[in-house]
């Protein structure tokens, strides 16, 4: 998995269809499309849900409790338009299969 800094704290992302379908689901069920015109709170929605889907993968692979706290809120404090590129590129690369690790 890959990780992104967020107030100076690594946060690992995963992209994977657990963390689309939470997309669809905090979206109102409307469909991710790429094109030069995605927007802020697009790529918001998928930094937390990949975020949240990371989290949840390794909680479950070290056996503890899932204690995911973040409120897309948090995630929206710290996003940069630096970050936001970074995040299309990890999604893509995920999608993809060569984000695999």
């Amino acid at each position: 998995m890959k990780t992104i800094q967020l107030n100076g704290i690594s946060h690992k992302i995963r992209f994977n269809f657990n963390a689309l379908k939470d997309f669809n689901s905090i979206n109102g069920g409307s469909g991710l499309s790429f094109n030069d015109e995605m927007d802020f709170g697009t790529v918001l929605d998928l930094a937390y849900v990949g975020i949240k889907e990371a989290h949840r993968i390794e909680c479950k692979a070290n056996g503890v409790k899932n204690d995911f706290a973040l409120e897309v809120e948090d995630v929206g404090e710290h996003m940069t338009t630096e970050l936001m590129v970074e995040v299309i590129k990890i999604l893509t690369d995920d999608l993809s299969g060569s984000g695999k690790k």
